[in-house]
């Protein structure tokens, strides 16, 4: 496709596709991954107990109780973030895969883009949602472990657990910032790529390439 022009916006959209449902996949991945191996990794931070001097070993005593208190409050949201990660995975990789159809100048790239894109917006609306909800769930808890840990401190100051728990909780505020500002990106780039690929002169573009590919060589 060479006599072709390809807009500098087309080929923004084709890049971001590609890198966003290739970082997604890997993510989806490494999440469903981590599940399974909870229990190794707990019972080898168990096992590493025994050989740490006696402070280390309460500190990691601790937070190995976080941790496991954590589990125990998302265990619920299992049901439903696992799906959720799995169909994520497919979309993921759906959009990754319009993006290099975009590239090659397949009729197909638009019209994928458009169906994995509605796709990832509603799976990630869900993940949004589940994300602040277990956010909001977590922020009590660590709330109760920054005030522990300064509790533990011999040298504390009076008040520094309540101000502990007042970090742990901006932290987690934080996060759920973090989140929805993740979501309102992609939401854009999703809904910006949509309305562009179906502009009149972008599907020109792929007319034209269509009818290059079935001319004869040497027309």
């Amino acid at each position: 496709m060479a006599r072709i022009q390809r807009p500098g916006p087309l080929t923004a959209i084709a890049l971001v596709a590609i890198l966003l449902g290739g970082v997604g996949s890997c993510v989806s991945i490494g999440s469903v991954g981590s599940l399974f191996l909870q229990g190794p990794i707990r019972e080898f931070q168990r096992a590493t107990l025994e050989h740490q001097p006696a402070q280390n070993r309460e500190q990691l005593e601790r937070q190995m109780e976080l941790q496991e208190q954590l589990e125990e409050e998302m265990r619920p949201y299992q049901y439903v973030s696992v799906p959720l990660e799995l169909v994520d995975l497919l979309a993921s990789f759906a959009l990754a895969f319009a993006g290099v159809l975009l590239f090659r100048w397949s009729r197909r790239g638009p019209r994928l883009f458009a169906g994995a894109a509605y796709a990832n917006l509603a799976i990630d609306v869900g993940a949004t949602a589940l994300g602040l909800v277990m956010a909001i769930a977590n922020r009590e808890v660590m709330a109760d472990y920054m005030r522990d840990v300064a509790a533990a401190d011999p040298n504390a100051q009076p008040g520094m657990g309540e101000m502990m728990g007042a970090i742990g909780q901006a932290s987690m505020g934080m996060q759920v910032c973090t989140v929805l500002a993740i979501f309102a990106i992609k939401a854009a780039f999703y809904v910006a790529g949509i309305v562009y690929l179906r502009k009149p002169e972008v599907r020109a573009l792929y007319d034209e390439a269509a009818e290059e590919k079935q001319a004869p060589a040497g027309s």
